[in-house]
């Protein structure tokens, strides 16, 4: 089944652009801006020729996306270890602490322009 929401970081607004997906036009389009939210079912995606495109003209663009089955825009301390992605270092996201590169998460949080298991006492 198709990930209903795609996320990425969205530099020059400083927060998170949601993008859903709409049957009739075969495609994700812009859903909302937030500053923070918890995703479920999560997907994460790096598209490699975005990263090589990057990587040959030293130019940002959106090419790694957190897909998501459903998502609430709250604002939410964050727990847990970080994920994070540099396209200069590494072709994935991974685990801070231990560098272990991550394709699947039951939950996250993302909120202050990072990102994090969600581990909510």
């Amino acid at each position: 089944m198709r990930p209903e929401f795609r996320i990425y970081r969205n530099l020059h607004k400083d927060c998170f652009s949601v993008m859903k997906w709409n049957q009739e036009k075969k495609g994700y389009r812009l859903h909302s801006h937030v500053k923070d939210l918890v995703a479920h079912e999560v997907e994460f995606r790096v598209s490699q020729a975005g990263r090589k495109r990057v990587l040959e003209t030293k130019q940002k663009n959106v090419h790694a996306f957190v897909y998501c089955h459903s998502f609430a825009a709250e604002s939410i301390q964050a727990h847990g270890e970080e994920i994070y992605y540099n396209p200069y270092k590494m072709d994935s996201f991974r685990i801070k602490n231990s560098d272990e590169p991550i394709k699947h998460a039951s939950s996250i949080i993302m909120t202050g322009n990072k990102c994090y298991f969600k581990n909510v006492n």
